[in-house]
């Protein structure tokens, strides 16, 4: 038997080799999935802009954070100060039932603003990735009553 200290072998053992294709996976995954975000919030952008312009405001306005929500307020007709309903995120969970219900009263407003029906309302509430395309690339017109 030989038990010299002087082998400098570089084999990895075998249960190393599946935890590094496990983590390559997951890299790749990662990558794929961060794409898929960025092609998802660039549409979302696009759609918030064609609808911005519909209702008479400027479409660069949809490209800043927290200005965008604003604009998206006085569209709709609602007071831009219900932005801060947002700040309720910080508490656990009321925070989240709060920020919910608060999307759900904007896509509902959206809607009325544009003067759909309920079904369109429904389906903007529960689909907006499918719905908002359809009202900012579609033929309605921004029509709030006041």
């Amino acid at each position: 038997m030989d038990y010299s200290y002087y082998d400098y072998g570089a084999t990895a053992p075998v249960e190393t080799i599946g935890d590094e294709a496990i983590l390559f996976g997951m890299g790749i995954f990662i990558i794929v999935m961060m794409g898929f975000i960025t092609l998802v919030t660039i549409f979302n952008i696009v759609c918030q802009w064609k609808i911005f312009v519909k209702a008479g405001e400027k479409g660069w306005k949809a490209l800043i954070p927290i200005y965008n929500s604003i604009v998206l307020f006085k569209i709709i007709g609602l007071s831009p100060y219900l932005l801060f309903i947002y700040l309720a995120g910080f508490i656990p969970t009321i925070g989240s039932i709060a920020i919910y219900g608060l999307g759900i009263v904007q896509n509902v407003f959206l809607g009325k603003a544009f003067k759909k029906d309920a079904g369109f309302i429904v389906g903007l509430v529960l689909l907006p990735i499918v719905f908002l395309p359809m009202l900012a690339f579609g033929k309605s017109e921004y029509q709030l009553e006041k």
